[in-house]
């Protein structure tokens, strides 16, 4: 766990998004709310704060993914929709914009060659029935286009007109989840079936390999929990009004499939294993189910995370340590990050 002790009340974790290691096992985290990095020793002690709210050279609003590589920590900023660079010192390096039409990022890893994988989604805007475009693509480690290793279409948002200019979610649909395994091959999956490829970064698809499953039905359960669980606010006078529940234009444009997608995520453990977060038919949804697969796509077991884990909690997996790093919020809506080791 992150030394909570060793924070200063005015450095408190806010709203943690992403978790990265450096070369020397330094961390350092994300605080999308707090626009800055806050950065811990290795036995997660706090040592500084990296960046400032702002707009101009060596500030940050609204940092999220991040990547460390060649020494340099790579920070995907949404609201200033520019990566910027730092050294591990927190040295203010440059910062590079991207444009709409470029698609922004929604995942980073680093290789060990010092290149950069990047999940880019492109959307298009002011085009109604069009789906968002999935790339997952290699950079150099000064962010320099290098190939596209995968690209697909997916249903995340469904762009509307009437009566307001908005983008609808649409639950339940496939979409495209992938990893990088501590030899560098990338495993990616779209979850319309049951099938994981697996990529080597510089020569492309080397094999895939298919699980057994029948999938979920979406329940009028399932319909009802997600309508309700959002939340809208309208602005009039000097007032803004906060209500929850969909209105009924959003439900108009909310498409359900019949069947959930196959799975929900994928990780892989220092061992080369990939774990698939399976939608399960189950009466106990207490639980998540993984199916577990070696390197070469034999399956081994159906498991269970301990504490009921839930895989949008997962912010880091450490290869170095064979952990992973949770994200957990307390009931006064404040953050912690724990550290849990991988036993077998």
């Amino acid at each position: 766990m992150l030394n909570k002790n060793s924070i200063p009340k005015t450095a408190l974790l806010e709203l943690p998004i992403s978790l990265v290691r450096d070369n020397q096992g330094h961390i350092y985290v994300s605080d999308f709310r707090a626009n800055n990095i806050k950065k811990f020793d290795a036995k997660g002690n706090f040592l500084k704060i990296i960046g400032r709210e702002g707009q101009g050279p060596g500030d940050l609003n609204g940092p999220s993914l991040m990547v460390f590589a060649r020494d340099r920590l790579f920070i995907w900023e949404l609201r200033n929709r520019r990566f910027s660079f730092f050294d591990a010192e927190g040295k203010f390096i440059k910062f590079i914009r991207v444009y709409p039409g470029e698609g922004y990022p929604r995942k980073l890893r680093a290789l060990a060659n010092g290149d950069v994988v990047m999940e880019r989604e492109k959307s298009y805007f002011f085009e109604v029935e069009k789906p968002q475009n999935c790339t997952i693509e290699i950079y150099s480690p000064h962010l320099e286009h290098k190939k596209t290793i995968y690209s697909q279409e997916v249903w995340r948002n469904k762009f509307i007109i009437e009566p307001i200019r908005t983008n609808v979610p649409q639950p339940f649909q496939p979409d495209v989840f992938w990893e990088v395994s501590p030899r560098g091959k990338i495993a990616i999956a779209f979850s319309k079936k049951y099938e994981i490829e697996i990529y080597d970064p510089h020569i492309g698809k080397l094999f895939s390999f298919s699980g057994s499953l029948v999938p979920a039905k979406v329940t009028q359960r399932d319909k009802e929990e997600f309508f309700n669980s959002q939340v809208f606010g309208t602005i009039g006078g000097q007032s803004t009004s906060i209500r929850r529940g969909a209105p009924d234009y959003i439900k108009k444009h909310t498409h359900f499939p019949k069947t959930k997608p196959y799975f929900n995520s994928i990780f892989i453990d220092s061992k080369e294993n990939i774990l698939v977060h399976i939608n399960k038919e189950t009466t106990d949804n207490k639980y998540e189910n993984y199916d577990v697969f070696d390197s070469e796509g034999n399956y081994i077991n159906t498991i269970r995370f301990i504490d009921n884990i839930h895989s949008n909690e997962i912010i880091f997996l450490d290869f170095a340590e064979d952990c992973f790093w949770v994200r957990v919020a307390d009931d006064n809506g404040l953050f912690e990050i724990i550290k849990y080791k991988i036993a077998r």
